[in-house]
């Protein structure tokens, strides 16, 4: 069972936002427990107010007794929320290389590249920059994250 725990945080800037989390937890490497520490730092820049561009890097790491396992990643997102209607279309990009080393053996990076598109539908706000400002903020991590 992994159990996490941590800080998140955002700065609005007129055009743009700029996000942070960094957390601790446990979690399983290998057969044993391993002890885990994530970061992620994005920036969300707003053409118009329903056209937004997003950038984050992200890293994870597992460390147990006898294995290491180190998680980066880098995505990418376009968001645009049709004029006067609750629906926005999204399509994005993520990069993202492990390692493992266990013992002294360090096995081959793990790379994988995705793609990701879809369309999500708002209550209650009525642009992009109004539901990230007055909604939840952490947007593009969770769909970028497969």
């Amino acid at each position: 069972m992994e159990t996490s725990a941590g800080l998140e945080g955002a700065v609005f800037l007129s055009q743009s936002t700029v996000l942070g989390q960094v957390g601790l937890g446990k979690g399983r490497l290998e057969e044993q427990d391993a002890s885990k520490l994530n970061g992620l730092i994005g920036a969300r820049y707003y053409h118009t107010d329903n056209l937004r561009f997003d950038l984050d890097a992200g890293f994870e790491q597992l460390l147990s007794d006898d294995a290491a396992l180190k998680t980066y990643s880098v995505s990418t997102a376009a968001n645009y929320r049709l004029s006067n209607r609750p629906v926005t279309a999204f399509g994005g990009y993520r990069y993202r290389s492990s390692s493992l080393t266990s013992g002294e053996t360090h096995s081959e990076d793990m790379k994988s590249h995705g793609i990701v598109a879809g369309f999500r539908y708002h209550f209650g706000s009525t642009s992009l920059k109004d539901e990230e400002r007055n909604g939840p903020l952490w947007t593009a991590a969770p769909y970028l994250d497969y």
